[in-house]
């Protein structure tokens, strides 16, 4: 035996679906916009916990002072070397406003970190020291990205007898870009 459907009058249908959003696309309300503020003590914050295991020594860090009346942009600087002019160091370029640059050559897009990030990945070069009497490796990368009105462009410079891989230089630019903003992102208090 088949059992009847309810019919439902034409209205109640249509204001069910209605309701229940079947009708069309839901609108999301709008996300609050994030705050970023300057952090004068960016570089005391961030992990530089890496350097320290590949070059063996204790980092230093450095905040460059603002301009007067500058209360957009901070310069901050974190590194270790050795007795043997081995060293590494990582520069943190912040500012609250502004826009990103377009992608500059050679750099190439990087996802996972801001709104808008490039990469720029330079080939390590060797060459051999005098002074030192043996060979040098050295190699710059870089980052550069976007979030909201936030830019951050992190640089990392290596000298040594041996430089860590593309992989795990990525690796370190993308955690130092999403921290960075993250401490941006953090009210004062916090």
């Amino acid at each position: 035996m088949i059992k009847s459907i309810p019919r439902w009058p034409a209205g109640a249908l249509l204001l069910t679906l209605a309701l229940s959003g079947c009708t069309g696309q839901a609108t999301p309300a709008p996300a609050e916009a994030t705050s970023y503020r300057v952090v004068e003590d960016l570089c005391e914050r961030l992990d530089h916990a890496w350097i320290t295991e590949f070059i063996g020594t204790p980092v230093k860090v450095r905040a460059f002072e603002a301009p007067p009346g500058d209360d957009v942009r901070r310069r901050c600087t974190a590194g270790a070397a050795t007795a043997d002019m081995d060293a590494i160091s990582v520069q943190v370029n912040t500012q609250t406003t502004g826009e990103l640059s377009p992608q500059p050559e050679p750099a190439k897009p990087l996802g996972g970190v801001g709104d808008q990030a490039y990469i720029r990945l330079s080939e390590p070069f060797t060459f051999t020291s005098e002074h030192l009497g043996r060979e040098q490796t050295s190699r710059i990368d870089s980052l550069m990205a976007a979030q909201g009105p936030a830019t951050v462009m992190v640089t990392i410079t290596v000298h040594a007898p041996t430089v860590p891989d593309d992989a795990a230089i990525q690796a370190v630019l993308t955690a130092y870009g999403k921290d960075v903003f993250a401490l941006m992102a953090e009210s004062p208090d916090s």
